[in-house]
């Protein structure tokens, strides 16, 4: 964890310790193998998703959708509205 009071951090030769144990252990390497393994497969599922979102399709225009709603002074209302039992 890291501490964020300088007086307590890790020297950069610390650091650069802990970043040798990591490369001469073949654990730590292996995980860091599967995490970037991850990662780049995270990135490309991203991109095709970003990818798809931009493919074309048809989009009706305003005239179409006018002359489809001009015919509602046409549609038979009931005069009565049947009561509801209660």
């Amino acid at each position: 964890m890291m501490d964020i009071d300088p007086i307590n951090r890790q020297t950069a030769a610390e650091i650069c310790d802990i970043f040798a144990e990591w490369q001469n252990s073949e654990i730590i390497l292996l995980e860091l193998f599967d995490s970037d393994e991850k990662l780049q497969n995270m990135a490309k599922d991203d991109t095709q998703i970003y990818l798809d979102s931009y493919k074309s399709s048809f989009i009706p225009s305003t005239i179409t959708l006018y002359k489809s709603y001009s015919d509602l002074d046409k549609w038979e209302m009931p005069d009565v509205i049947d009561e509801i039992d209660e």
